[in-house]
C-alpha cells in the first residue's frame, strides 16, 4: 500500500508541475511586453482591525495568466 501511496504522490506532483512549466516558460514574454504591474495590499489586525504592514504582489494583465480578484 505504501509504494501505491508513493506513486500516486509522485504521479499528483508531476500534473501539477505541467501547468507551472507552462507558465514559467510565457514569463519572459510577459517581461518583455511589460505586461506586469505591482499592486500594495494591506495586512490588517484581525483582533484591532488596523493595518500594521503592507505587502507588494505582482500581477499580469496577460490573457494567459489568472489573477486572484
Amino acid at each position: 500500500m505504501t509504494n501505491f501511496r508513493n506513486w500516486l504522490k509522485n504521479t499528483q506532483a508531476r500534473r501539477a508541475g505541467i501547468p507551472r512549466l507552462r507558465t514559467m516558460r510565457g514569463l519572459p514574454d510577459v517581461l518583455t511586453l511589460g505586461d506586469l504591474s505591482v499592486v500594495y495590499q494591506p495586512i490588517v489586525a484581525l483582533a484591532t482591525m488596523e493595518p500594521f504592514a503592507h505587502e507588494a504582489l505582482v500581477r499580469s494583465n496577460s490573457p494567459h495568466w489568472i489573477n486572484p480578484p
